[in-house]
């Protein structure tokens, strides 16, 4: 396994944004401690707090 990049309890402010129009490299795992949209493949995904952060 090959890791590129590592964050830790990043903190955003409400209109954050990461847009990456040609994708990611590999495969992401995303722990959201609080309620987020996140958009993937067309999709926007509405989720809350991960239950193990």
């Amino acid at each position: 396994m090959r890791i590129n990049m590592v964050g830790w309890n990043w903190k955003h402010p409400e209109d954050f944004k990461i847009v990456r129009p040609n994708g990611v490299h590999g495969m992401q795992l995303i722990l959201v401690r609080s309620k987020a949209r996140i958009g993937m493949g067309g999709e926007t995904y509405t989720v809350g707090k991960t239950p193990y952060s």
